[in-house]
């Protein structure tokens, strides 16, 4: 019997930013961490 492999893919969205201080800067979204299409852009597809 045969079983199908999976490849679980996950990812770390910083809302913010890397820096500590990033939440400061004037373009940063309030939603990053929660609003996907801020990331799309920055997808493979």
């Amino acid at each position: 019997m045969s079983t199908k492999k999976q490849l679980k893919l996950g990812a770390f969205l910083p809302g913010s930013g890397h820096h500590v201080a990033a939440w400061r800067h004037p373009n940063t979204p309030a939603d990053g961490g929660l609003n996907f299409q801020h990331y799309n852009p920055h997808s493979a597809g």
